[in-house]
Order: structure tokens, then sequence, then C-alpha cells
């Protein structure tokens, strides 16, 4: 038996207005949701154990509880006064969030990112899971995002203020240049700002977006690129620190884990809907990348 189980979804400006119970935004340059002023639950944004392809950058601020995320295949943990900034094209997934949780959420659309590289020259919108930023903050960090947000919101929030256009650039540029140095960010354009290997990176995450439950072969993804192999792995190596085989296998792990857990299914169903020879292969596969059988999982972490 197969069943039809939606392996991310599509999250864009559109969706997050749709959910969200209020926001502050200014057309689609930048939107704001928090948790202070009772607009909307992180929650509400993205759904406990759902995975998100996002379409644009987000720069989040924990003010109080925790949250376990996973990005790209790599888990985080943040706690009370810790932010994270998630490029664009991430694939994201909230595992864990603790009932007093407070946050602020930045949003940057398209336009919003085609004004820092116009305005300053600055670029650092790279996807991998190496360069997803996370970090304790200080006081004197905590208070000035903080400040940033509250002046940004109620800019952004007062009709009649006059060439708001030019007050929400300003603070998009501000709040960009800060993000560079508090996470020392390399934001200097090399020759394209989007370079042919980073293009290549992305398309390789779309793929295993629509392909990873059925396709498990590096030849297919490289073939789809009009690449060889071994140069998928090598810009792969390049901008997350692990070869194309690698992700392929962690990608569709976490697709197995998330059937197992959301969607309440069995090893031999599991087997079946991604594509699987037999359960026993499935079974060695698994281990093979978790370092623990399927069987062991389902016992040990979905008691």
């Amino acid at each position: 038996m197969t069943r039809n189980t939606n392996r991310y979804i599509e999250d864009t400006i559109d969706r997050a207005k749709s959910v969200a119970k209020s926001t502050a935004n200014f057309e689609d340059t930048i939107i704001l949701y928090d948790s202070q002023t009772h607009r909307t639950d992180i929650t509400s944004l993205y759904n406990l154990g759902k995975t998100y392809h996002l379409q644009d950058y987000l720069l989040l601020i924990l003010m109080h509880g925790n949250l376990k995320m996973q990005v790209n295949n790599k888990e985080i943990t943040l706690s009370t006064r810790s932010c994270i900034y998630i490029p664009a094209f991430s694939v994201m997934r909230i595992m864990i969030k603790s009932m007093e949780t407070q946050f602020l959420l930045y949003r940057f659309g398209k336009i919003a990112r085609t004004m820092s590289v116009n305005d300053l020259y600055m670029y650092d919108d790279r996807v991998s899971a190496e360069n997803v930023y996370y970090k304790k903050l200080n006081d004197q960090e905590y208070n000035y995002l903080k400040t940033h947000y509250d002046e940004l919101a109620e800019g952004i929030n007062t009709r009649e203020f006059k060439h708001r256009d030019i007050f929400v650039r300003s603070y998009n540029n501000i709040l960009r240049i800060f993000i560079t140095n508090l996470f020392e960010i390399d934001s200097e354009i090399k020759g394209d700002a989007i370079s042919r290997q980073e293009n290549l990176f992305r398309q390789f995450i779309e793929l295993l977006n629509q392909y990873a439950s059925k396709e498990r072969e590096v030849q297919f993804y490289a073939k789809q690129l009009d690449i060889t192999p071994k140069y998928l792995s090598t810009i792969t190596n390049t901008y997350s620190g692990k070869n194309a085989s690698t992700w392929i296998a962690e990608y569709v792990v976490t697709l197995a884990k998330q059937l197992m857990k959301e969607k309440h299914c069995k090893i031999q169903e599991v087997s079946v809907m991604l594509n699987f020879p037999s359960q026993s292969f499935f079974g060695r596969f698994f281990k093979r990348t978790a370092g623990i059988s399927p069987k062991r999982y389902m016992l040990t972490e979905l008691k």
C-alpha cells in the first residue's frame, strides 16, 4: 500500500501571509512576524515536523524559550536570546518548540536582497549547511535587534508615513550590514552574484525535493543537471563539505523518519514509498546512513 505525502511545503511570502494572524509588511520587500504583540505563534507559520523549502531568507530572534530546528540536514538548537540567519532556498523543519517561546522574525523577499546588492554591493545569500548562521546574543546585540525590529514595524504600520519605501530600504540595508558583522559573513561579490557552481548546487537541492523519494543515484541528478557525477560531488563538497551521495542518503533518511513520525507508517510501507527493492535493503541503507536500524529508531525515538 502506498500513501501520498508532502515531502516539503513550498514556503513563499503568499503562503506565510495566509497562515499568519497578522503581519507587518511593506509590499513584498520585508515582512515581520512576532509573538510579543500576539500577532502569531511560530507553529502557525511553520508546523512542527513539517519540512519547508524557503524561497526567502529569514532572521529569527528567539526572545524566550527553546527551539530545535533542522536546516539543510543540520540540527540546531536555539535558546533564549539566540538568533539564526537562514539563506533563501534552504530546507527547514522545526522539530521541538517550548511552550513559552517568544520570537521576532524578519522575512526578506527578493526585492530586499536586490536592494542590498545594488546599494551596498553586498551578497550573503549562500546556500549550504555550513552557511546557516546562529549564535547566542549578548545584551548589546539583542537590544539592537529588538530596537531595530520595533522601529521598523512601527514605520511599516504607519500608513501616513511619507517615503516609506526609502525608510524600509534604509532599515533593510542597516540590518544587512549588522548581520554581516554579527556573523562575520564574507559578503564580497566575486564575479557574478550567483556563480554557475552555486546555481547548480541550488538546483541539486531542488531536484532532491522533487525526486529523492524515488531516485538515490548520483548519476540521475548529475544527468538532470547535465554535468558529470564527479563534478556534482565537487560542487556539493564546496558548498556543504559533503559529497552528493551523502546528501542524497541523508535526505532520504530524513524523509523516512518523517514518514515514520508524522504519518505513522510501518517500516515495510516506508520502504515501498521510498522505492526500495525490499524492506531488508531499506533497513541496511537506513542503518548505514543514520547509525541505527529503522526498528531501533521507532522503538527509541518514537515512543
